[in-house]
């Protein structure tokens, strides 16, 4: 770590930022060193960066555009009892989805195969609207199990 003063033979080299180039001589004894080391050189003082320390404590100031869609995919989807079926495919370019289940339970997961011990998001009242927070950044397949035979409504955006 650098700091604002370096120590020769126990007397202050002040280091003032001045961008002039520092003549150093002298030598450095360091205890794990078996004899004191020469040193000889110059020290060149740049100034307009920030430290290790200054970055750390600045905010870095970002901007972000939220993603929005002017266009939606509606689906009816069917359900036959106690079968896994798949609601969305993988989709790269999804924005949201919003899910409308008539008929409760069902069993909506993140991925592969939908089940009752393996699932994301549990529907245990009739009529539930899960909306774009429920599935908020996920791209991936979405399937569903209803244990009773049922149609879904499905809107991808």
């Amino acid at each position: 770590m650098f700091t604002d003063e370096i120590v020769i033979s126990n007397t202050p080299l002040p280091v003032d930022g001045s961008g002039v180039t520092q003549p150093v001589s002298g030598t450095v004894n360091v205890g794990n060193f078996p004899a004191t080391q020469p040193v000889s050189g110059t020290v060149t003082a740049i100034t307009g960066g920030l430290t290790d320390t200054q970055l750390r404590a600045s905010p870095v100031p970002t901007t972000s555009t939220p993603l929005k869609s002017s266009s939606a995919t509606v689906s009816q989807v069917a359900l036959t009892a106690n079968t896994s079926i798949t609601l969305l495919a993988a989709n790269a370019n999804r924005i949201g989805v919003t899910l409308f289940v008539p008929s409760s339970p069902a069993y909506i997961k993140f991925g592969n195969a939908a089940s009752t011990t393996s699932f994301s998001i549990k529907v245990t009242a009739n009529n539930t609207q899960l909306n774009a927070d429920d599935f908020k950044d996920w791209v991936g397949i979405i399937t569903i199990l209803s244990q009773t035979s049922q149609t879904v409504t499905v809107t991808e955006y």
